[in-house]
C-alpha cells in the first residue's frame, strides 16, 4: 500500500511501534475512520504481523508501545 508523504515525515522511516525497521504500510487504528493521517500509524512488516496474530497480548500493550504513549 505505502506510506502517504505526511505520515513518512512524521514517522522519519521508522516504525511507530518498534522504531527499529523502515515501515511499509499504514495501519488505521481502530476505533478511527482512518479519514485522517491521525487515524494511522506506520508500520513494518514484522509489526503489522505481530498485530495481526494478536502477538502483542491486548490493547493496552499495543497503547502503551505507540505514538500515543510518549
Amino acid at each position: 500500500m505505502g506510506i502517504s508523504k505526511e505520515i513518512s515525515e512524521r514517522c522519519q522511516n521508522n516504525c511507530e511501534i518498534c522504531s527499529s525497521n523502515p515501515p511499509s504500510l499504514e495501519y488505521i487504528v481502530s476505533p478511527r475512520s482512518g479519514n485522517s493521517v491521525n487515524d494511522m500509524v506506520a508500520l513494518c512488516e514484522s509489526c503489522h504481523d505481530a498485530i495481526a496474530s494478536n502477538n502483542f497480548g491486548s490493547v493496552k500493550d499495543f497503547a502503551s508501545v505507540s505514538i500515543w504513549n510518549p
